[in-house]
């Protein structure tokens, strides 16, 4: 004896896999977003801060990653959307930067958000150089916003 089953005719299907088809991109760029401010919020507040730069040069951006380091010590800030150097605001210019970028990340145009830093020393920091941070801080700072 079968149970309460629905039946649909061919295009009550077809309009319910199209609205799913619509809601798939808007799910994807809205964990993607929630993700990459996460993470990228994260990593930002976990780097040792001595004058600014290496917080203020995670740079996030769409498509394409940023392949030198901006602000501060370089001329090449410019070439950068929405990021503006400031000697002073290291950090919170990074974050600004990061909310501003991933909010405009849609999965249907759009195929990955890169949050870059290209200061020279950044991977000794990484690394433990510096006594503000552990070693690792950035992976570290990755697997907790992933966990959650």
């Amino acid at each position: 004896m079968a149970g309460n089953q629905t039946y649909y005719s061919f295009e009550q299907l077809a309009r319910r896999f199209n609205k799913l088809a619509d809601d798939i991109p808007k799910a994807c760029t809205s964990w993607t977003q929630k993700t990459a401010l996460a993470c990228g919020w994260t990593i930002i507040e976990n780097t040792p801060e001595d004058k600014g730069y290496a917080e203020g040069n995670w740079i996030a951006s769409i498509d394409a990653p940023v392949l030198s380091p901006v602000g501060m010590k370089s001329d090449t800030w410019h070439q950068v959307e929405g990021y503006y150097p400031n000697p002073q605001a290291g950090k919170t210019q990074s974050q600004e930067q990061l909310k501003r970028i991933v909010s405009k990340f849609n999965a249907k145009t759009n195929t990955s958000i890169y949050i870059t830093n290209n200061v020279g020393y950044i991977i000794m920091l990484n690394n433990g150089w510096s006594k503000q941070a552990p070693r690792f801080f950035v992976e570290k700072s990755l697997r907790n916003p992933l966990l959650k």
